[in-house]
């Protein structure tokens, strides 16, 4: 291989992780199922119901790593190989290839995630490619053994192929970072909003006594107001979209709970930009801040200051 090609495949040290975790953890639940059943074998029918989920998610574990482990991305002169498996518990495996001529934008959204009580640190991905007549081909989100180094695929395909935002502004001459949120607002609302309801129905018919009944149908309320809250966000991200074009800026986004900003910017009208940790500035001739504005939760925001450098500079 060319030492000017990319290749990055799942790290090592991420895949042996997570064989080791699954390996561990197989072997302490066994070894505690085995003393349980030994000290109380007249309960050993509960033990496995209750320490056979964790074996399985120990071996789940192993088989996922040695599965994704040597998926890689590689890119040269002639186009791009995928070979990897996608982000799910049985993750389908997606071998692609393309000609560079047979491709006229990309995206790669990188989003690292960090570490919690639950999770390890760990890189999210999104590769979209979009063929020649710009519709989209593939909509690829990798496993998240893949580590930082894939973030260089963006730098490597650049030199082939424009992002889409840049695409979309030399085709159509204007572009639109829309919110990326809403979907996810809706979706996670709607089962919210569901187990808001089971729960104070099933729990209602089940139960006698009316201080659990209160209690529970207390719970159902929260879940259900928890829920329809985050419908009416959702509904509400739907209209948050920036539209860059070779006059102006229009931002559509909301700036506090309950309001809305509006605003037409002309390129003219300020002196400089910013673009850091996903939040757009702007500045007039003697460098005061005169607009702001969170864009980490549009789609494809990562390019938003290339696209203002063509606009601007060009």
């Amino acid at each position: 291989m060319n030492k000017n090609d990319f290749f990055v495949r799942t790290g090592r040290a991420n895949a042996n992780f997570v064989i080791g975790a699954g390996v561990v953890l197989s072997l302490f639940i066994c070894s505690m199922l085995g003393l349980s059943c030994y000290s109380e074998p007249q309960e050993k029918e509960f033990f496995i119901i209750l320490w056979c989920p964790f074996i399985v998610l120990g071996g789940w574990l192993t088989w996922f790593a040695l599965w994704v482990k040597y998926d890689y991305f590689k890119a040269d002169s002639k186009g791009i190989t995928i070979d990897v498996h996608s982000n799910s518990p049985f993750p389908k495996h997606i071998q692609r290839s393309y000609r560079w001529e047979e491709l006229s934008a990309y995206s790669l959204d990188a989003t690292h995630i960090g570490k919690s009580a639950y999770t390890i640190s760990h890189w999210r991905y999104t590769l979209k490619l979009y063929g020649a007549n710009g519709q989209l081909l593939e909509k690829i989100k990798p496993h998240t053994l893949f580590d930082g180094n894939l973030q260089g695929l963006d730098g490597y395909i650049s030199k082939y192929l424009p992002s889409k935002p840049v695409h979309d502004l030399d085709k159509y001459n204007k572009v639109t970072f829309p919110d990326n949120s809403a979907k996810i607002l809706l979706v996670v609302g709607y089962v919210i909003l569901l187990i808001g309801i089971l729960w104070s129905g099933l729990f209602a018919f089940l139960l006698s006594d009316l201080e659990e009944i209160a209690v529970m149908l207390l719970f159902g309320v929260i879940f259900c107001a928890c829920g329809t809250s985050l419908i009416r966000e959702s509904n509400a991200a739907k209209s948050d979209c920036i539209s860059i074009d070779p006059n102006c800026i229009t931002a559509n986004v909301r700036s506090g709970q309950n309001e809305r900003m509006h605003k037409v910017i002309a390129h003219d009208s300020y002196q400089s930009f910013s673009f850091c940790d996903g939040i757009l500035k702007l500045y007039d001739k003697d460098e005061k801040e005169m607009f702001s504005c969170r864009c980490s939760n549009l789609e494809n925001s990562q390019y938003l200051g290339s696209v203002l450098d063509l606009v601007i500079y060009e």
